[in-house]
């Protein structure tokens, strides 16, 4: 009987954290001020605008996976080892535009997100939320819009949550969980 409920307290765990988790990914929720990861979301997007093309045809990107920076899918460095100079080799930025790119995209990091990614058909930079989605209902995504344009993004997406200029989003067909 015990053992029971043991196993019934560690499944209970388990549920309430998995639960937690997944309503994280359904509103805005920052480690810092909304309006100071605003200003870092614009200030990034100025700086991705200046992207080159992708070398393999594919999105351009930028990405912390695995304990590491990736631009466009070419590793750049470890976390905390990462060199201007290899921003620079793989963006064309200069020293200032290099710098401000890794303290931004650190700081985006550090208020859940990770990374971000070109879409031509939308002509839209879209900045992952959270984690990456290991399933197509888990997919969610930051875009910077004025509110006037809300209806542009309901026509292809689900807002989940708004904060300013920061809309959540998700696919229009997602199950929302």
């Amino acid at each position: 009987m015990r053992k029971i409920n043991i196993f019934l307290a560690v499944v209970a765990i388990v549920f309430m954290y998995a639960c937690k988790k997944s309503t994280e990914r359904n509103s805005l929720q920052f480690v810092d001020d909304n309006k100071m990861v605003q200003d870092s979301l614009i200030k990034m997007q100025g700086l991705l605008k200046l992207f080159p093309e992708s070398p393999d045809g594919l999105k351009r990107n930028y990405d912390y996976k695995n304990g590491g920076l990736y631009i466009s899918r070419v590793f750049i460095g470890k976390e905390k080892f990462i060199k201007l100079e290899n921003i620079k080799a793989e963006t064309g930025f200069n020293n200032k535009q290099a710098k401000e790119f890794l303290n931004l995209s650190l700081f985006l990091k550090k208020n859940y997100v990770p990374y971000a990614y070109f879409d031509e058909s939308f002509d839209y930079w879209f900045f992952g939320y959270r984690e990456q989605a290991q399933d197509f209902d888990d997919v969610r995504d930051i875009i910077l819009q004025e509110e006037s344009q809300k209806s542009v993004i309901n026509t292809d997406f689900k807002i989940l949550d708004n904060e300013g200029m920061i809309f959540l989003i998700s696919p229009k067909e997602a199950k929302i969980r």
